[in-house]
């Protein structure tokens, strides 16, 4: 599952560095975000079950999840990347 084209589209509006007016080292803390060692082993143990095909519908909800918030992760560190490329240009 991913996130809905809607809500990716309020997503992308909602984070919006200049509207917060990010400094540059917020938006370099934004790139650097990653999931923990935990939750990587996590997210590759469901991968490999759902894969085989035998991910429960709890585990398949989990997967789900991780999956909207490695989206969300994604758009904001991609809009973090264009701000600090801004940043580099303006100065």
């Amino acid at each position: 599952m991913t996130v809905p084209p809607s809500e990716l589209a309020a997503l992308e509006r909602l984070v919006d560095p200049r509207r917060y007016g990010w400094s540059e080292q917020a938006a370099q803390a934004v790139v650097n975000l990653s999931f923990s060692d935990e939750d990587q082993e996590r997210v590759s143990e469901l991968a490999d079950r759902a894969s085989q095909g035998t991910l429960t519908d709890a585990e398949e909800s989990e997967m789900e999840g991780y999956l909207r918030l490695s989206t969300v992760m994604a758009v904001m560190q991609s809009k973090a990347r264009l701000y600090l490329r801004e940043l580099k240009q303006a100065a």
